[in-house]
């Protein structure tokens, strides 16, 4: 049996599994949802600021860390 520290501790870990990690990479498509814009904005704004994205197929990807700089100031 668990005493309670071990549980608390457990679920701190479980919990910061959940949080996607800032170096994930994400399609384009869902960087337009969680910025609630569309994709043409997203790619306007990459070009714009200069992001690195890449292709795989026919999808482009970029990081997700790289949606920090959308939300400065100086990116909208």
């Amino acid at each position: 049996m668990l005493n309670e520290s071990a549980i608390s501790a457990v679920k701190k870990v479980l919990e910061e599994q959940k949080k996607p990690s800032e170096w994930e990479d994400i399609s384009i498509q869902t960087a337009a949802k969680e910025m609630n814009c569309s994709t043409r904005t997203i790619k306007r704004r990459m070009k714009e600021l200069k992001i690195q994205g890449y292709k795989v197929g026919k999808t482009i990807l970029i990081q997700r860390k790289d949606l920090k700089k959308f939300k400065t100031p100086a990116g909208l």
